[in-house]
């Protein structure tokens, strides 16, 4: 029996489920797409912290996300950059994340 990944921590907001990831060594590129794919099918949004090394590797596997709800973020978090990209969408009429 295959289990799915489970992420390092799950945050709760709202009504969505966050998986948070923080990878600080590359896997295969098969091992991230499996990893991406299962939480970005599990939960409605994925947040990726890494160092600034693996950042483009994994920005380009997130590119690739069937759901586009997996953002990169660079390990240890820059503050600024974390508020602008989960900022929620108003535009749209929903509480979704950009």
């Amino acid at each position: 029996e295959i289990r799915p990944h489970l992420p390092d921590a799950v945050l709760l907001r709202e009504q969505e489920r966050v998986a948070i990831e923080v990878e600080l060594t590359l896997k295969s590129r098969a091992r991230l797409d499996a990893i991406v794919r299962d939480l970005g099918e599990t939960y409605e949004q994925v947040w990726y912290f890494t160092t600034p090394r693996l950042v483009p590797t994994l920005r380009e596997v997130a590119s690739l996300a069937r759901w586009q709800n997996v953002t990169v973020h660079r390990y240890p978090p820059v503050a600024a950059e974390l508020a602008r990209s989960h900022e929620p969408d108003f535009d749209s009429g929903s509480q979704t994340l950009r």
